[in-house]
């Protein structure tokens, strides 16, 4: 029995369940629900309220009834009022798109966030690895400095690193050890 899995991908959240269910070649879930935006249902209970105000105004004559209003109170200034009104609709309107700009621009860095942490954790994975096999302690002779190995067998410290690490050697002679073996070999004068 298949469990059910997460894929998280550009496009949100898609569930895949235990019934055989996969994802198809174009991104598309058989047998999905679709998913609908916030927004989209916002834009459709803004639209059917502005059906209301029409049908309400249109029955009653408002706008008629507001204008007849302002201008028996004249002194009270509403018909700056009736424009700044106007002003704050546009405003509101800017601030939105704006708004809705910057959400996506946030969206966007998220993404690009998510796919380089999951670029990154493998190979920081890797490094852990390696640092944890390079903290272990490496038993070595005080007298012949082989190295004992995980099944206890002593091994030159070339063999070792080289099956443990697959590290390679470069062979080569400290100053101190030539000048050592050369003067056994050409004393000095």
């Amino acid at each position: 029995m298949r469990e059910n899995h997460r894929v998280i991908g550009s496009r949100g959240i898609q569930i895949h369940g235990g019934n055989g269910n996969d994802v198809q070649a174009n991104g598309a879930v058989p047998n999905a629900k679709p998913h609908h935006s916030g927004a989209r249902k916002d834009f459709l209970v803004i639209a059917a309220g502005a059906v209301a105000v029409f049908a309400v105004s249109s029955a009653f004559d408002l706008f008629d009834k507001v204008i007849g209003w302002i201008y028996r109170h004249d002194t009270w200034q509403l018909d700056e009022l009736f424009t700044v009104a106007i002003y704050l609709v546009f405003a509101m309107w800017a601030y939105g798109w704006r708004r809705h700009r910057e959400l996506q621009e946030q969206v966007q860095r998220r993404e690009r966030a998510e796919a380089e942490k999951a670029r990154l954790i493998p190979e920081l994975e890797s490094v852990r690895a390696d640092v944890a096999v390079l903290q272990k302690l490496i038993p070595v002779c005080s007298s012949c400095k082989r190295v004992r190995d995980d099944q206890g067998y002593w091994n030159r410290v070339e063999e070792y690193m080289k099956t443990s690490y697959h590290a390679r050697f470069d062979t080569g002679m400290c100053p101190e050890c030539a000048r050592r073996i050369y003067s056994m070999v050409h004393p000095m004068k």
